[in-house]
C-alpha cells in the first residue's frame, strides 16, 4: 500500500517516512516520539515509560485510538516510594483527572465501584472527594485490568485523549490499555510544555471558487516548530469530524494487521473489521498554508480538517477544521455603467463572472492585459448562451443587438488552457462604447526603400471614423526580447505620461530624429475622443549605419 498502511499513517506523511513503525513487541515508550501499537481484544496490555528527571512541572500522555475505542489508565511507581503506587482514573463525563494514592500495596485489590465512594471504607485515600459518583477505578498498580472483573476505565470515543500530571516525579509510568475490537493505538509522551501550548489551533478560511466543486482554504502558519511542521488535509462526508490523522487512515484503509505479529492463542479477531470508506480524501501539502479542495459535490456536506505533523517526532494533531462545508458557486459580480471592473484569473481560479442589466443596447469591452494576453469570453442570459464564445486577444467588444429592456446578462470569463494567468479589465454600458475598432490586420508596415540613418517611414490601416494616433519609438538592444503583441492595458498608461502630436486620418507617417545603426521598437496607438487607447501590433526596425 502506497501510504504504508494505517498504523504508521502519520509517520508516512512526515519527513521521516523511511523509518519502520513501532510494533506491539516493543513495550517501552520514548518521550517526544510517536509510538504505535496493534492491540487485540480480550486482554489488557501494558506499555512503560521511564521518567529519569527527578521532577518535571508537566508530564502529559496522549493516547489516540485509530479504529476502535480504547480504555486506558496510567499507573505510577515513584522511585523513592517502596511498596506504594499511584493510578490515574479518567472521568469521561467530567473531563478531569483523579489521583488515587495507595497507602498499603499489600492489601487486596479492590473491585471496580459503580456507587458513590466512601473513602473511609476503602484502602485508598483520594486527593479529592467531590463528584465521585460512578467512578470506575482499581486500587493497586499490581492488578491487571482484566483481573478487575471488567474495565478499569470506560472506553472513550475515538478522539485523542490527554492526561496531564503536574508535577511529575522520577519513576516508572505504566500505560494500561484494553480494546473491545482489534485496533491500532498511538501514544505520545512529553514533558516539554502543556499540551495546549504544543498544539496550537488556527482558523480555517474558505472561499468558494467559480469552478464547479472547488473551495479555496487558507490557514495560518503554526507558531510551534514551523520549520519542522508539515500539513495534511483530510476531506470527508462523515457524520462527525475524524479528529485525528490516525483515525482518518483507519476509516480509509480499515484495520491493517502487522505482518510481523499474529494474535496469541485464544484471542479472536474481535468481530468484523471496520469497512473501508471511499469518501475520504487525504492530501499531503508540505509546509503550504493554502490549498484548493476539488471534486466537491453540490448539496453535499463535508468536513475539512487540517492536521499538523511534526517531522522530528512524527506526532500529529488537528490544527484547523471546518464542518458542514457545502459548495456554492459564487454569484456573478455586478457591473456599473462605464465603470471598469477587474478580474484576476490564474490556474487555481481560472473563471470569473459579471452581471449587468441591459438597456436599449448592450456593449461589453473586455481587455486581457499583458503582452499577447488572451481570455475566453461568453455572454449568457437565463442560463443560455447569447452568441458564440469568443477568444479575445488583447481587446474585444461583445455586443447584443436590441436586448429586452431590463434583462440581466452574465459575462463569463475563462482562462485559456495554454495561459497561466491573466489580468482582465471589463467595462459594460447601455449607451455604446467609443473604443476604436482595430482592423482585422492591425499591423504596422515600414517602407524599407525610404529608410535612412535617422528616419523611418511607416504605414497602417486606420480605424473607422475620426481618431487620434500616436507613434512611439523605443530604442532597444539586439539581445532584448521582442513582443509583437502589445499590452493593451499598458498603452494608456504610456500615453498618459508622454506628450504626443495629434495626427488626423493618418495612413503613412515618417519617424524622425533617430540614431544611425540603432534598433527601435515601433508602436502605433489610437484613441477616439475619451475612449480607451488601443495599440496596433509592434514592429522592430533598424536605421542605416551611415548617412552617406
Amino acid at each position: 500500500m502506497s501510504l504504508c498502511g494505517l498504523a504508521w499513517l502519520a509517520v508516512c506523511f512526515s519527513a521521516a517516512s523511511s523509518r519502520r513503525p513501532e510494533y506491539f513487541n516493543r513495550m517501552v515508550i520514548e518521550e517526544d516520539k510517536l509510538f504505535s501499537a496493534f492491540i487485540y481484544p480480550g486482554k489488557a496490555v501494558s506499555f512503560f515509560y521511564l521518567l529519569q528527571q527527578d521532577e518535571v512541572s508537566i508530564l502529559s500522555f496522549t493516547v489516540t485510538p485509530c479504529t476502535a475505542p480504547v480504555a486506558w489508565d496510567i499507573v505510577v511507581r515513584n522511585s523513592n516510594e517502596t511498596g506504594k503506587g499511584f493510578i490515574l482514573v479518567d472521568l469521561n463525563a467530567i473531563s478531569k483527572s483523579w489521583v488515587c494514592k495507595f497507602e498499603d500495596i499489600k492489601s487486596p485489590c479492590q473491585r471496580p465501584i459503580d456507587t458513590p465512594l466512601a473513602p473511609e471504607k476503602s484502602s485508598c485515600s483520594l486527593a479529592r472527594n467531590s463528584l465521585l459518583d460512578k467512578i470506575i477505578f482499581a486500587c493497586c498498580s499490581s492488578c491487571a485490568m482484566e483481573e478487575a472483573d471488567g474495565e478499569v476505565a470506560r472506553p472513550s470515543d475515538e478522539a485523542p485523549r490527554v492526561r496531564v500530571l503536574s508535577p511529575a516525579y522520577k519513576g516508572l509510568y505504566t500505560v494500561q490499555l484494553m480494546v473491545q475490537e482489534e485496533s491500532w493505538v498511538q501514544m505520545y509522551v512529553t514533558y516539554l510544555s502543556h499540551p495546549s501550548q504544543l498544539r496550537p489551533v488556527s482558523r480555517l478560511h474558505l472561499v468558494n471558487r467559480r469552478t464547479q466543486g472547488q473551495v479555496f482554504i487558507r490557514w495560518q502558519q503554526t507558531t510551534v516548530d514551523p520549520d519542522e511542521t508539515e500539513f495534511v488535509i483530510v476531506v470527508h462526508r462523515g457524520q462527525d469530524a475524524l479528529q485525528s490523522l490516525c483515525k482518518a487512515g483507519g476509516e480509509l484503509f480499515g484495520v491493517q494487521r502487522p505482518k510481523e505479529w499474529t494474535p496469541p492463542p485464544g484471542i479472536g479477531s474481535g468481530g468484523p473489521r471496520p469497512p473501508h470508506r471511499g469518501d475520504i480524501v487525504i492530501h499531503r501539502v508540505g509546509n503550504r498554508t493554502s490549498w484548493v479542495v476539488r471534486g466537491l459535490e453540490a448539496k453535499k456536506r463535508y468536513h475539512i480538517e487540517v492536521f499538523a505533523v511534526n517531522s522530528a517526532t512524527n506526532f500529529s494533531y488537528r490544527y484547523a477544521v471546518a464542518s458542514n462545508v457545502t459548495y456554492r458557486r459564487p454569484k456573478p459580480l455586478p457591473l456599473q455603467d462605464r465603470k471598469q471592473a477587474i478580474a484576476e484569473l490564474r490556474r487555481s481560479e481560472p473563471r470569473a463572472a459579471f452581471r449587468f442589466k441591459a438597456g436599449s443596447q448592450l456593449e461589453v469591452g473586455v481587455t486581457a492585459c499583458g503582452s499577447g494576453g488572451s481570455v475566453l469570453a461568453e455572454l449568457r442570459q437565463r442560463g443560455s448562451a447569447v452568441g458564440d464564445k469568443a477568444t479575445i486577444m488583447g481587446h474585444g467588444v461583445l455586443r447584443v443587438a436590441n436586448p429586452q429592456q431590463g434583462s440581466v446578462f452574465v459575462l463569463r470569463l475563462r482562462l485559456p488552457p495554454q495561459v497561466r494567468a491573466a489580468h482582465v479589465q471589463v467595462t459594460a454600458t447601455t449607451k455604446g462604447l467609443d473604443d476604436p475598432v482595430l482592423p482585422e490586420l492591425a499591423v504596422v508596415h515600414e517602407y524599407k526603400g525610404l529608410r535612412t540613418c535617422n528616419q523611418l517611414t511607416l504605414g497602417w490601416v486606420p480605424v473607422h471614423g475620426e481618431a487620434v494616433y500616436c507613434i512611439t519609438a523605443t530604442q532597444v538592444r539586439r539581445k532584448d526580447v521582442f513582443h509583437q503583441m502589445p499590452d493593451q492595458c499598458a498603452v494608456e498608461q504610456a500615453l498618459n505620461s508622454i506628450a504626443y502630436s495629434v495626427l488626423q486620418t493618418v495612413i503613412t507617417e515618417p519617424v524622425t530624429n533617430l540614431k544611425p545603426g540603432k534598433q527601435y521598437d515601433i508602436q502605433v496607438s489610437v484613441k477616439k475622443g475619451n475612449s480607451k487607447v488601443l495599440s496596433y501590433e509592434l514592429i522592430r526596425v533598424r536605421t542605416k549605419n551611415s548617412c552617406k
